[in-house]
């Protein structure tokens, strides 16, 4: 491996696997890493995968230059190396999955100066030790946030304080945040095994989201948001009137996705997270003019399709949007009705799009648009 040895060199990605053995190519990669440590005086960036050794551990915490640095080394990253690399003093872009790493782990990291440079961060880890970092992080330093939660159950995810902690590190400096959580959910029982509809309401109550839009109102601070993504098993709950506060909140906003609701037959007797309407299709229309990409929970019916906007439209950017569940009967109608909403509209998604009441609404959004040229 030390052909591959280059002074110039500055960046090192290496796939590890994750079948753990002492062999001799771990050897040999290691003895590389060292060479590389100290003869690439210009590297920059390192992205290691699969399972790593102690020694491999040691070495990247002697990597202190560095200004890009992934590791997904799942359990077999140690906590001393993501303590060591909390101080890396040039380091601006970090990804790490640390699901295994307890908040004790780095309670003992108490010399201050954690990520000074740090400006983008994708973390996956249990809640408390994703609320650890956010404390250490440098204030309105962040630009780029992907939280993925660890926890297995919503019962211990806070989305109220980590939020809140965003909005304390990074207000005025965040244009990118992407939040999730997934994690497996009871059995529903049919209808017809619950004996009461006390049953049903102990039954719902146990599967509803930890996160509430209000959770999400936190958000409304965070005024240079460009991208904002919420990817959770049980979703808020959102209405009409939440979609139109959330819409006037990020002026340059270009990506929204705020999840799509559960799909088939036991959907109907689960929490769906969603109660929009078409209506709030408006909103945007009305409030996000720089909007690109736009992800809702969101059914569309046989509901009538107001004939004209209720206020004067901007001049907005929507090329993509993708909901949850098509029923209209009236491609003709929803096609006509989203094209007066978003002029430049491109894409139309949603599950099961190949079935006709699909092919027939974008193929009207189609020919809707090649009548205005």
């Amino acid at each position: 491996m030390s052909m591959y040895i280059s002074h110039k060199l500055q960046y090192v990605d290496a796939d590890l696997g994750f079948k753990f053995s002492k062999s001799s190519n771990e050897m040999a990669f290691c003895d590389f890493m060292e060479q590389v440590l100290v003869d690439c005086l210009e590297l920059k960036g390192v992205s290691l995968r699969g399972l790593s050794s102690p020694r491999l551990n040691d070495i990247i915490s002697s990597m202190g230059g560095l200004q890009n640095l992934s590791l997904r080394l799942g359990q077999s990253l140690l906590p001393r190396t993501l303590r060591a690399i909390m101080v890396f003093p040039h380091l601006s872009e970090l990804e790490v999955h640390a699901g295994h790493v307890e908040i004790e782990d780095l309670e003992r990291n108490h010399i201050g100066g954690q990520f000074p440079s740090l400006r983008k961060l994708r973390i996956r880890a249990k809640s408390n030790l994703v609320q650890n970092i956010l404390h250490q992080i440098q204030r309105n330093n962040l630009r780029y946030l992907h939280i993925e939660l660890d926890d297995p159950s919503p019962s211990t995810a806070s989305w109220n304080t980590i939020l809140s902690l965003v909005c304390e590190q990074a207000a005025s400096s965040l244009r990118y945040l992407r939040i999730e959580h997934h994690f497996e959910t009871p059995e529903i029982p049919t209808l017809s095994a619950l004996d009461t509809a006390q049953s049903l309401n102990a039954l719902q109550n146990s599967i509803t989201s930890t996160m509430s839009f209000d959770d999400i109102r936190i958000l409304c601070v965070v005024k240079k948001l460009r991208h904002f993504a919420c990817d959770v098993t049980l979703p808020p709950l959102f209405r009409d009137r939440d979609i139109a506060d959330l819409a006037t909140w990020w002026p340059d906003l270009e990506h929204l996705e705020l999840g799509s609701a559960p799909q088939g037959d036991e959907a109907e007797s689960r929490v769906t997270g969603s109660q929009i309407t078409i209506a709030s299709l408006e909103s945007f229309a009305n409030q996000s003019p720089n909007l690109k990409k736009l992800i809702l929970p969101l059914r569309i019916g046989d509901r009538p399709f107001p004939s004209t906007p209720s206020h004067p439209l901007v001049a907005n950017q929507l090329r993509s949007l993708t909901i949850a569940q098509l029923r209209s009967c009236k491609p003709l109608e929803l096609a006509e009705y989203l094209r007066r909403l978003f002029p430049l509209l491109e894409g139309f998604e949603g599950p099961c799009d190949d079935a006709q009441i699909w092919t027939d609404t974008k193929a009207a959004l189609v020919k809707h648009r090649i009548s205005q040229f």
